[in-house]
């Protein structure tokens, strides 16, 4: 057998790991194999069950790995040396990055290929490759069908005794619903002067951002400083990653307790623990304005 490279990894049976080898293929331009029988010095083991370690695999790849990889790979049983191994295939994906669903699109959760090892991605490279995927998905495709509906969400709703309609979101206090799908911002100089004639065209009364801590709120302030009308601005932060699995997993015991920052500097302590630190300034701000409560 050949050596370990940028596009061969070798196993002597499926681990917890084998995820992350994948994404890390999925994430590189070249993709990669993986074979399963194969220890590290390319000696061939042969693997064990492999009818039931061919399930396994591909129950993985299908539940673990998000975007969805199907159809980006292929699980292969061949004989080597009189013995059962299997090889996998992994085409470079399109929608990078690829992540570990239960770890999120973190630095725990996306890796890439480099040399033989498969090495975690750091956030700049994380955003890059997210921002890249933002645009060509969804800003510049346009979509084959013309004629969709909303049923699924519909039923869902339907399901919970409530109808998606018009009445429905009047009964919420909405008016116009408006969606914007904003890019990368630079949060030394942020303009979007798109968004500006927009807003101002709509004229909403509630403007919720959704783009993280750090960056909504001077995006708010850009916003209050260049609308021409009075609006109420909510800086929601990761609520919606929360549901997407970008953010860490927090269930209703640590909300119920408002521990909900707690899990995310064990989560990513880099992000959130500097973050955390820093706004205890906003108490010395809160002393010193002339804010005051009418009960």
């Amino acid at each position: 057998m050949l050596i370990e490279s940028h596009r061969i990894e070798y196993k002597q049976s499926l681990t917890d790991s084998f995820e992350k080898e994948v994404v890390a293929f999925l994430n590189y331009h070249e993709g990669g194999i993986i074979y399963i029988g194969v220890n590290k010095d390319g000696k061939i083991v042969g693997c064990q069950n492999p009818d039931e370690t061919q399930l396994k695999i591909k129950d993985k790849l299908k539940h673990n790995i998000s975007p969805s990889c199907l159809g980006l790979f292929e699980v292969i049983l061949e004989t080597i040396e009189e013995k059962p191994v299997i090889k996998i295939i992994v085409a470079s994906g399109r929608e990078t990055p690829y992540y570990i669903k239960k770890n999120g699109m973190s630095e725990k959760g996306c890796f890439i290929r480099v040399g033989s090892s498969s090495e975690p991605m750091n956030q700049i490279m994380i955003e890059n490759l997210f921002a890249k995927r933002v645009r060509n998905s969804l800003s510049n495709i346009k979509s084959r069908r013309q004629d969709l509906t909303f049923e699924q969400l519909k039923i869902y709703y339907e399901e919970k005794g409530l109808k998606l309609n018009e009445k429905f979101l009047k009964k919420q206090g909405f008016k116009i619903v408006f969606n914007y799908l904003a890019p990368i911002y630079n949060k030394q100089n942020i303009t979007d002067k798109k968004l500006i004639k927009k807003l101002n065209k709509v004229k909403p009364n509630y403007i919720l951002t959704n783009i993280g801590g750090g960056t909504q709120e001077i995006l708010g302030y850009y916003l209050k400083k260049k609308l021409k009308f009075k609006t109420s601005i909510y800086c929601t932060g990761g609520a919606i990653s929360y549901f997407t699995g970008t953010q860490a997993p927090i269930n209703k015991f640590f909300d119920k307790f408002y521990l909900g920052w707690l899990i995310r500097i064990l989560y990513n302590p880099r992000s959130f623990l500097y973050r955390y630190l820093i706004s205890f300034k906003l108490i010395i701000i809160l002393l010193r304005s002339k804010i005051t409560i009418n009960q």
